[in-house]
């Protein structure tokens, strides 16, 4: 089953229904969602005062798309290359330095 997002409204009525005093099983009932989701919705309310969704976390890219092409045609090119010589070759071409952890 794939996560859907709760569209603003809901979690606008999440939290009204909450400060009407309703329990959270009472709200998962109106609301057609699971427990686990109200329980994050409520606390993330409660710190900040809002009810808009964050946005995404992830990770900050570490290469750029043109970078990520340039990898994917050396390896292409040479298939036993190692990291070390793909990682020179890149440096070499983009003319940027970049660590490998080992």
């Amino acid at each position: 089953m794939q996560r859907q997002h709760l569209s603003s409204d809901q979690v606008e009525m999440i939290v009204r229904l909450e400060q009407r005093g309703e329990c959270q099983v009472e709200i998962v009932d109106l609301i057609g969602t699971s427990q686990s989701v109200i329980s994050r919705v409520l606390p993330r309310f409660r710190e900040t005062g809002l009810v808009i969704r964050r946005l995404g976390s992830g990770s900050n890219r570490k290469t750029t798309p043109r970078q990520d092409r340039l990898i994917i045609i050396k390896t292409r090119r040479t298939p036993f290359a190692t990291a070390r010589h793909i990682q020179k070759d890149l440096q070499d071409a983009t003319g940027l330095w970049y660590l490998i952890k080992q």
